[in-house]
C-alpha cells in the first residue's frame, strides 16, 4: 500500500474495523477526472487497441495454485497498472472508449461493445501474449487461446481510437464496426471470463 501511495500520489486514510474468522481485504478508491473516457464512445471505423500483453495473470494463478516455480507468477502477484499510459494516451490521442481488462478480454470487450452499441472485430493472431506464456502453456497442457481470451486481473487497457497509434506499449488488435457483439476472426464469440453475479 505504501508503494502505491508513493507511485500514484494516494493517501491511505482508514477503513472498516471488523472481526472475521478469515482475512478479508477490501479497497475503495475515490477520485475525480477532468477528462474521463467512457466505455460508450466507440465509433464505427475506430481501431481497437490494447496495452501490454495478456494471459499471464491466469497462468500465474495456475502456477501459484499448483506450486510451480515459474516467472509467470509475477503477472498475477504484481500486475502492471496502466495509469500513466492511460493518461498519456488520453492526452496525446483521441481515445473514444476504454476499459481495463480486469475480468477477461472477451467479457470486457463485450462491455465496450454493449455500451457503445457497436461490433468489435478482433484478430486472434494480433493479441499480444505474455512472453513466458506460450512455453508455460505448452509445458503444462494449458489451452493458450482460452487463457488469453478469459484471463482476468490483467489491468491492461482495451481502447478505441480513430488515430493510428504507434507506441511501443500499444498493439492494434481489431476494428470497430456497425452492429453488435464481439467477433474473433469473424466469428461471433459469446462473453467468457469472470462474472461478478
Amino acid at each position: 500500500m505504501e508503494e502505491l501511495e508513493d507511485k500514484y500520489s494516494l493517501k491511505l486514510i482508514g477503513g472498516d474495523t471488523v472481526r472475521s474468522p478469515v482475512l478479508l481485504l477490501s479497497v475503495v478508491v475515490g477520485g475525480k477526472s477532468f477528462n474521463p473516457v467512457p466505455r460508450s464512445g466507440a465509433n464505427a471505423g475506430n481501431y481497437l487497441y490494447i496495452t501490454g500483453s495478456i494471459g499471464g495473470s491466469k497462468m500465474g494463478l495456475y502456477a501459484l495454485k499448483n506450486r510451480i516455480d515459474s516467472p509467470v507468477k509475477k503477472y498475477h502477484l504484481r500486475p502492471n497498472i496502466r495509469c500513466d499510459e492511460g493518461l498519456y494516451l488520453n492526452k496525446n490521442y483521441k481515445i473514444t472508449s476504454m476499459i481495463d481488462i480486469s475480468d477477461g478480454l472477451l467479457i470486457d470487450a463485450n462491455h465496450l461493445a454493449e455500451e457503445s452499441r457497436k461490433r468489435l472485430d478482433i484478430e486472434l493472431a494480433k493479441i499480444p501474449v505474455c512472453p513466458e506464456c506460450k512455453d508455460f502453456a505448452e509445458k503444462h497442457s494449458i489451452d493458450l487461446t482460452e487463457t488469453v481470451l478469459t484471463s482476468g486481473e490483467e489491468f491492461e487497457l482495451l481502447f478505441t481510437s480513430p488515430d493510428d497509434i504507434e507506441e511501443d506499449f500499444v498493439s492494434i488488435i481489431g476494428k470497430v464496426l456497425a452492429g453488435e457483439g464481439v467477433y474473433i476472426d469473424k466469428e461471433r464469440t459469446p462473453p467468457r471470463g469472470y462474472r461478478h453475479f
